[in-house]
């Protein structure tokens, strides 16, 4: 088939539009879920989330996830079934929208995971898991975490590290990524970002989230470093991280360690 390229790409990742005609079923067996499951004609498309009830994080995780799929929900984020429902239709039209090239006979896949992940009496992290095959050379995979306070639904983001910090942690995230790429010394670190200047490497887009071990970051494919590098990632643990932290989230922390 011809190369699907990073725009169509792009108009997946954002894909808003109106519904399918044939639908993914939404599996209402269960309170706990919300799923989109649609396989049909070279296209599949798997949208799945857990749908936490009445909590103080309920809205902020839709608001989340509605963001990360394209920001175009203009219903209850609250309601995790619809929204799930209506990017499950738009993205199965971008696919079937790639398949009106006649030479696209290959499976098309986009999918899209939630889940909740670590969890305190203060504090609850869901990872997203998406996976986008356009039938190329290179599939392209996503992780992301989030972190939501569960008093009020605040979710933690970069404001979590102390501004006069920003330093300290970019050389944890160096040595983290040394360790992740298996290289000695900051010459052999150069080798693989080329592009990017090793003495003021920028943090992920996506922002870190705490697990029971440390604080995690992880960067997606092609944002520092070739494709074949994957997506480096590391969860630096609490000892090394709590000078870096905000008082609040100290709190946080300390509260359940």
């Amino acid at each position: 088939m011809k190369k699907m390229n990073l725009i169509f790409l792009s108009f997946l990742l954002l894909a808003c539009g109106s519904k399918t005609e044939d639908a993914g079923q939404i599996d209402s067996s269960s309170s706990d879920l919300a799923i989109y499951d649609f396989h049909q004609d070279h296209v599949n498309c798997l949208i799945s989330s857990e749908q936490p009830g009445d909590t103080p994080w309920t809205l902020a995780l839709g608001e989340w996830l509605d963001e990360c799929l394209g920001g175009c929900y203009d219903g209850d984020p609250r309601d995790m079934k619809a929204l799930v429902a209506f990017y499950g239709e738009a993205k199965t039209d971008s696919l079937r929208t790639a398949l009106d090239d006649p030479d696209a006979d290959v499976e098309l896949e986009f999918e899209a995971i939630v889940e909740r992940v670590y969890e305190t009496d203060r504090f609850v992290t869901y990872s997203l898991s998406t996976y986008i095959g356009l039938g190329g050379a290179h599939p392209l995979s996503m992780e992301e975490g989030v972190t939501f306070r569960k008093s009020d639904g605040r979710r933690l983001d970069w404001s979590i590290v102390r501004n006069s910090m920003r330093g300290e942690l970019n050389e944890l995230i160096k040595s983290s990524l040394m360790d992740y790429l298996g290289v000695a010394n900051e010459e052999e670190l150069e080798t693989y970002m080329a592009r990017t200047d090793i003495y003021d490497i920028p943090l992920p887009q996506t922002p870190p989230y705490l697990l029971e071990n440390g604080v995690a970051f992880i960067y997606q494919p092609y944002e520092l470093m070739a494709y074949a590098m994957g997506m480096p990632a590391d969860t630096i643990g609490y000892e090394r991280m709590m000078p870096l932290l905000t008082s609040n989230v100290q709190r946080l922390i300390e509260h359940d360690n």
